[in-house]
């Protein structure tokens, strides 16, 4: 991986591109809020995405939440028991989105 930003991001798959597109977003983020002075909410959606073990969703978490400063995390996911980061608040949708009864 040391030619990672030379050569073409196609050649990783599963884990490892989903852990470099993460953290070139991260990095995004953090060079948005010091240049701007501003917190933007993040929203991360399906961390579990590529298969990824629970351990390396964790890790991304943990440093998702040790980078965020003061700004909003916002996670959609699968594994609520599994993962490692406290939520604030949790909003389950059990029956989808869009339900008869809504509408």
């Amino acid at each position: 991986m040391s030619n990672l930003f030379t050569h073409n991001l196609k050649a990783y798959t599963g884990t490892i591109l989903h852990k470099v597109t993460f953290s070139y977003r991260l990095s995004y983020f953090i060079l948005l809020r010091e240049k701007t002075g501003l917190e933007f909410p993040l929203i991360i959606d399906s961390p579990g995405s590529a298969e990824m073990k629970i351990e390396n969703i964790n890790e991304i978490l943990k440093i998702l939440n040790e980078k965020s400063g003061n700004s909003q995390i916002i996670v959609s996911s699968i594994y609520k028991d599994e993962l490692s980061m406290k939520f604030d608040k949790i909003i389950e949708l059990n029956n989808g989105v869009l339900n008869k009864s809504n509408y």
